[in-house]
């Protein structure tokens, strides 16, 4: 398994560069290339111990030594997870990708943003680690065909830009601290998890790697430019943003701010857990109010995010678990959204919502699928706390009232979700018909159903899953814990 990580990390970048010797072929070509890492990140799933809390597969190569910036990359449960689900989207975004003059540079882009992606997973360096994020900004700009605002083309680069000054001067002062208590240059974030930083510092830094992190999530307030870039983007762009870049920031979170700056999690709890709250109160509200179908699938897609951030900060082993293990449904889920996207635009020809009136009465299949996978992807994260045994129902505890709240807002979009289609697709047009509407096929119903029916399954098989993940998180976890103890010690 020598440099078999390399490989992994870089042979996305190697089929993209082959992409300049063909002519024809891409689709295939895309296929084959994302198969192919997919099977490696799946051949590394069953090669991982499970048995093993620590990083595994860890190479290490020196670029500038005296500074402390190498080459550093490995894989623990936690990240394990996450490569897979990276090389699982992007085989279903070269499905997505248009066939059209642009789908060379297009599936080009694409695979270079999962080497990206996976850099960020993998990298143990805080300077490779800023590397590869600032990577993600060029790709992912182009990667969006259309963007027909100036103020979202503005909102994104200055997202970024903030992004990056935080990022690049939070590391550049928690390495100047790390080098002023060990005399020693280093950017390892491993390294830097031995840092013991009292507030208000530790307090400024945590907010200023978390800000830097949510920047590029669609979240209250940081998401101007993402819904303009999501609703006018292709297919495939619009996937990237809602799927891997959230996983991205929820992944560096978890791994960089987290264990160095744990008292930071306990005094952000409040925040936090108001902020998610606000963003499911806004999607409430947003939801009741849409008219378009590409938006509800945006909506839709930051439920998971606003359960996700509130669980993380609650640093509980179970709820971390729970955290990680929601990306594969949520996927799942959005991907299958993303196919009735695909189906509306091939049979109708149009974005423009006034042309589905009547869907209900055509496309009935199409209907009941998005119902169902809209049902499903509100439910799964009740049938996790279920299967994982994390309520007490005999009493009104943190763990009850926390699966209430997820509940209630399971269940207000849910209703909104159906009040939008009863409103819209059940709505009456004036006039003749303009489109001939054609329903799903049984095969296009089936696949898709077989992928939910597979999510449910999984969903009651909890503990199973979550083996790969369980005994790195918990090793976190329970390092936090100690750590926090530790600071408040010393402050005292």
């Amino acid at each position: 398994m020598v440099y078999f990580l390399t490989f992994l990390l870089f042979l996305p970048t190697i089929f993209a560069i082959g992409l300049l010797f063909l002519k024809k072929g891409f689709k295939i070509y895309g296929y084959i290339a994302a198969t192919i890492e997919l099977a490696l990140a799946l051949f590394l799933y069953f090669k991982y111990d499970v048995s093993i809390a620590g990083m595994q597969f860890m190479e290490q190569y020196n670029i500038v030594s005296q500074y402390g910036v190498n080459y550093s990359i490995g894989v623990d449960g936690i990240s394990l997870f996450l490569v897979i689900i990276t090389t699982l989207i992007t085989l279903m975004g070269v499905y997505f990708l248009e066939d059209d003059e642009d789908l060379k540079i297009s599936l080009a882009l694409l695979l270079v943003l999962e080497t990206i992606f996976l850099g960020v997973f993998l990298s143990l360096n805080a300077a490779i680690f800023y590397i590869f994020w600032e990577l993600m900004l060029f790709p992912l700009f182009f990667s969006f065909k259309s963007w027909n605002s100036k103020r979202a083309v503005v909102s994104f680069f200055f997202s970024y830009f903030i992004s990056s000054i935080l990022l690049l001067v939070s590391f550049g002062v928690i390495a100047y601290i790390f080098y002023k208590q060990s005399s020693i240059i280093s950017f390892s974030i491993i390294h830097w998890y031995a840092l013991i930083i009292n507030p208000p510092i530790s307090l400024a830094l945590f907010g200023a790697l978390v800000v830097a992190f949510l920047l590029k999530v669609p979240f209250i307030p940081f998401f101007s430019w993402v819904k303009v870039a999501f609703y006018n983007s292709s297919l495939t762009g619009s996937l990237l943003l809602i799927s891997v870049m959230i996983m991205v920031a929820f992944y560096a979170i978890l791994r960089v701010a987290f264990p160095i700056f744990p008292d930071g999690v306990e005094s952000f709890l409040i925040p936090i857990a108001i902020f998610s709250s606000i963003i499911l109160l806004y999607l409430s509200f947003a939801i009741f109010k849409e008219k378009n179908f590409k938006n509800i699938i945006f909506y839709k897609s930051i439920f998971y995010p606003a359960l996700i951030i509130l669980y993380l900060f609650l640093v509980d082993k179970t709820l971390i678990n729970i955290s990680l293990l929601l990306f594969f449904p949520y996927i799942s889920s959005i991907g299958i959204d993303f196919f009735l996207l695909k189906k509306v635009d091939e049979k109708l020809n149009s974005y423009k919502i006034e042309n589905r009136y009547f869907l209900a009465k055509f496309m009935p299949r199409f209907l009941l699928l998005f119902l169902i996978n809209s049902f499903v992807y509100f439910l799964i994260p009740l049938l996790f706390f279920i299967d994982a045994n994390y309520i007490d129902f005999n009493a009104l505890s943190k763990e009850t009232l926390l699966v209430i709240f997820s509940g209630f807002f399971a269940l207000v979009l849910f209703i909104g979700v159906i009040k939008f289609v009863i409103s819209i697709f059940f709505r009456k047009k004036e006039g003749k018909v303009e489109f001939t509407f054609k329903d799903l096929t049984s095969k296009e119903l089936i696949v898709p159903l077989v992928v939910i029916i597979g999510i449910l399954l999984a969903s009651f098989n909890f503990n199973y899953f979550q083996k790969p993940i369980q005994k790195s998180s918990s090793a976190l976890v329970d390092f936090m814990h100690k750590k926090i103890k530790s600071v408040k010690s010393q402050v005292r």
